[in-house]
């Protein structure tokens, strides 16, 4: 039965993904089918799909109705009346996203329930009628890794997560930005590498500006603070930006293990090491240009180094964790605040050999000389050293306050529906909680049945230790700090603003894991290693069909955006020309910003945006000296980047 059990899992998982309406388009994903049934206009391959799964509950149900009884019984006796509710709380609260549409969202829950219960009863069957050969054969695989034997297990995960995220950047991501924050931290980094603080203003600002792109005063600037573009303007000075990430998301991997292994133990650090090498979360935001894999980097160093401290009893530590923190602070200021203040209470627990309270003075001092930096940074962008600049766009762009932090009716942006309410109340952080906790249930491992089982099997069955409180208070600290903000993330790299949670979910799935393998072992269970053995199926499956679906299905041209204008300049010597692209802000000139010299009186092929008649005319008119081509972007095109006029003189314009 286990060849039979194994291929219908795999059908199952595929299907699965078949029935879900993710696409590249800005949305929250659903089961398609539930838009279907409740409009009355079910398509035939969704039908079929849920009756597969329909079939399949029937089966796996009567093939597990006796475990199934005896697994109540022992639930209910382990964790309480309690405990099983939270338990179908999590189930049903993170089986879908939320919608508008009452019934809409109602059937995508339960079928979701349908999907997910039939996934859990199917990995249950699948390891149960594993051979027995077999079995023993991969017991005594993950007996090795578990236990530490090859002691290069740690860089060859590095080296993994490196490959893997950058052969989907180059594939999937295509090496260029895709969301309006990326094609803002890239141009930044771009100026930043020419040694500047900003960009000269081209002639014709109109024809330049994108959202996030501001020019005033001669200059054109990125509102974002200057810590990850600065590194990222690294990968810029080797023509490389695209690699910055994947080379961040191994060395991720690398300091968890360390951070983990100085807490825990060895055990602990290579189970969660692998966890977070297979993450799909982890891997598709390492392909990205995103600030986040960055200020978890800095993030990681501030605990390793703290975790040092409290180790070891010296003070010395804190400073580069200092140092880190402040890091964070130049990229992400309000994460930094929440890793400052847990980390600022861990020190508290490690007493430096002068006095007490050493390491939290030295900690507290490294991190306010290195975010003291961003004042002088505010000062030369808005001339107030107190003054972020994404506060002064964002007010001066949608309207003041309405993207600070805090509660009130005008806190949100209405944003392409993806603020559930208008202004900023409980409900919206409900619901916002809602949402990325459901996709931490998706993206974190990529298993059908659910990616936060085995961390919460930990303190449920009462097998966490003090440390694992820690992890806990991480990840409620960072929901409620970005419970501040009236935006969930939307559906960009799932539960991106939660993206520094990752690590103590990791490192408390990898405990929960081991904690159950332990527990079997402890109750005879003729299988050894049940846990592991279902984990690395479901991880397999996650490597080998979700990864690719949501890197093709999703990130490929994500959000219309692609590498048009590229390719259009490789194929093609325009030499010192002007190219001026008709169409859109996104996709036909946000994905061609990046391609144009920093300085609009380069030698270079200079492109700007004709968002109209007169601004075409305009650009035309400042550059008489270039010969020019008009280029109709992808909305026009048919989703490629096409000649239509030129060489033309700004006399005749072409339109």
């Amino acid at each position: 039965m286990f060849i039979l059990w194994l291929v219908v899992f795999a059908l199952a998982n595929g299907v699965r993904l078949s029935l879900i309406d993710a696409g590249a388009a800005l949305h929250f994903e659903h089961l398609r089918a539930a838009g279907g049934l409740a409009h009355h206009a079910l398509r035939p391959a969704d039908a079929a799909g849920l009756a597969f799964f329909a079939l399949l509950f029937v089966v796996v149900s009567w093939n597990v109705r006796r475990e199934l009884l005896t697994a109540v019984a022992v639930l209910r006796a382990r964790i309480g009346v309690f405990g099983c509710a939270v338990v179908l709380a999590v189930l049903f609260g993170t089986v879908a996203l939320p919608t508008p549409q009452i019934v809409e969202f109602g059937l995508d829950v339960v079928l979701s329930t349908l999907i997910r219960l039939s996934l859990i009863g199917l990995t249950f069957l699948t390891v149960r009628d594993l051979p027995s050969a077999l079995h023993d054969k991969l017991a005594r695989l993950l007996d090795r890794i578990v236990d530490g034997v090859g002691k290069g297990l740690p860089l060859y995960c590095a080296l993994f997560s490196f490959v893997a995220s950058a052969l989907l950047a180059w594939f999937s991501y295509q090496r260029v930005p895709h969301i309006p924050d990326e094609v803002a931290y890239l141009f930044q980094a771009r100026y930043f590498a020419h040694g500047a603080l900003s960009a000269p203003a081209p002639p014709v600002t109109r024809a330049f500006e994108v959202y996030l792109v501001s020019c005033e005063a001669g200059r054109c600037t990125s509102p974002f603070p200057p810590g990850w573009p600065m590194i990222l303007a690294l990968g810029v000075l080797v023509h490389a930006a695209w690699l910055v990430n994947p080379l961040l998301g191994a060395c991720n991997v690398l300091l968890l293990y360390l951070f983990a292994r100085e807490l825990w133990d060895v055990k602990v650090a290579r189970v969660a090491t692998l966890l977070l090498t297979v993450s799909p979360w982890h891997l598709l935001m390492s392909m990205s240009f995103m600030s986040h894999v960055s200020s978890l980097t800095c993030a990681l160093c501030a605990a390793l180094c703290v975790a040092r401290s409290y180790r070891t009893g010296s003070s010395w530590y804190c400073w580069p964790g200092g140092v880190a923190i402040g890091l964070v602070s130049l990229s992400r200021p309000l994460e930094a605040m929440v890793v400052s203040a847990l980390l600022g209470l861990a020190a508290l627990f490690a007493r430096g050999k002068s006095f007490r309270f050493a390491p939290v003075v030295a900690l507290g001092l490294a991190t306010v000389a290195v975010a003291a930096l961003n004042a002088p940074y505010n000062r030369a962008i808005t001339g107030n050293p107190k003054l972020f600049p994404v506060t002064k766009y964002m007010d001066a762009y949608w309207g003041k306050g309405m993207n600070d932090l805090g509660f009130g009716p005008n806190r949100n942006i209405r944003l392409n529906g993806l603020d559930p309410f208008p202004g900023h109340g409980l409900r919206d952080v409900l619901v916002n909680s809602q949402i990325c906790s459901s996709q931490l249930q998706t993206e974190l491992f990529g298993w059908g049945a659910g990616s936060l089982w085995l961390a919460l099997g930990l303190y449920l069955l009462g097998r966490a230790r003090k440390l694992d409180a820690w992890l806990v208070l991480w990840v409620f600290a960072v929901i409620a700090s970005q419970s501040l903000y009236w935006f969930s993330g939307g559906p960009d790299f799932g539960a991106r603003y939660w993206y520094t949670a990752i690590i103590p979910l990791v490192i408390a799935s990898a405990r929960g894991l081991l904690e159950l393998d332990e527990l079997a072992r402890a109750a005879a269970v003729q299988r050894r290693r049940p846990w592991s053995s279902a984990v690395l199926l479901m991880s397999v499956t996650a490597l080998v069909l979700f990864i690719p679906w949501r890197a093709l299905d999703k990130y490929y041209h994500f959000r219309t955006l692609q590498p048009g204008m590229r390719e259009l300049l490789a194929s093609r010597d325009f030499g010192k020309s002007l190219l001026v692209v008709r169409g859109n802000e996104r996709p036909d000139y946000a994905s061609a910003i990046n391609e144009t010299p920093i300085d609009p009186q380069s030698d270079g092929t200079l492109i700007f945006w004709g968002r109209d008649a007169d601004t075409e005319r305009q650009v035309l008119g400042a550059y008489p000296d270039r010969p020019a081509y008009i280029i109709d972007g992808p909305s026009r095109a048919g989703g490629v980047y096409r000649v239509v006029a030129g060489p033309i003189t700004p006399s005749a314009p072409a339109r």
